[in-house]
């Protein structure tokens, strides 16, 4: 458990990036500062207006961001810090969490580690991330059973070994 003490307003804050406004208002009041962190917080869970504030408070750490909204399929605030200059596509490209979408912005933006999408993607069971890279190139299938035995999920097993008997 985590103790807290009367004024660790910085980590009060982060914690309430969850979507609680009004703490965040009420931590920056009493002197929290920690803006890039909960800036990350937010982004993940979707808070487009405690995002937006810490940006106007100097937060600047836009790749954590755009990461942690790709992660959970905020694509409006991966357009946002992609906006702001973040550019660390492969990272965000979201794949372990299926979400196609972000994947497909990534690739367009110049994300190339299509090995490492693929095996995420398997992992997570996402059968379309992991059939787009294969068409983009990935070719590792060994990394990519593995993360398969992982999550278990044979349909991507025959997936593989088609395309292997095909290409």
């Amino acid at each position: 458990m985590i103790k807290l003490r009367a004024n660790d307003y910085n980590l009060v804050m982060a914690y309430a990036a969850g979507g609680h406004r009004d703490i965040v208002e009420r931590m920056l009041e009493l002197g929290a500062t920690n803006y890039n962190d909960v800036m990350i917080y937010a982004a993940r869970s979707g808070h487009r207006d405690i995002v937006e504030r810490m940006l106007q408070l100097g937060a600047t750490n836009y790749n954590s961001a755009m990461v942690s909204a790709a992660r959970s399929g905020h694509m409006d605030i991966v357009e946002r810090m992609i906006e702001l200059g973040a550019n660390n596509y492969n990272w965000a490209m979201a794949a372990l969490y299926g979400h196609l979408d972000i994947v497909e912005r990534m690739l367009q933006l110049g994300a190339n580690d299509y090995e490492w999408a693929m095996a995420h993607a398997a992992k997570g069971g996402h059968l379309d991330i992991v059939e787009r890279m294969l068409q983009s190139g990935a070719n590792d299938y060994n990394s990519t059973m593995v993360m398969i035995a992982i999550g278990g999920h044979l349909d991507i097993v025959e997936l593989i070994r088609q395309w292997k008997d095909t290409h």
